[in-house]
């Protein structure tokens, strides 16, 4: 995370909230590959962009129990993806997997 940390803690806070859902940010930790040092610092933030767990500098294996009521109560008085202004055009395609695909024609 150094030195972007806390400009990554902000970004996956403002994402789960704009998104309504929970986030998770991971990072490696140690050293990589040309010589680069990963720092940590993996976040799980909840759908209303609170900090929920954030791991340290060691690599570890963490558990962290969902409350999955926070996603109701988080879209109960506004859904911000009911908000959207910008309609793109094209065809939405479903893969295997649950990957989906917005195929945006040439003009």
């Amino acid at each position: 995370m150094d030195p972007y940390g806390p400009t990554h803690r902000t970004a996956i806070m403002a994402r789960a909230q704009e998104n309504q859902a929970f986030a998770l940010m991971v990072n490696r930790v140690e050293a990589g590959d040309g010589g680069l040092l990963f720092a940590g610092g993996s976040a799980l933030v909840d759908p209303l962009g609170t900090l929920l767990f954030e791991a340290g500098r060691e690599e570890g294996q963490f558990v962290v129990e969902l409350d999955l009521n926070q996603l109701t109560a988080a879209r109960q008085d506004y859904r911000y993806l009911d908000d959207q202004r910008l309609k793109l055009p094209g065809a939405i395609v479903e893969h295997a997997g649950g990957l989906r695909e917005l195929l945006i024609p040439n003009s």
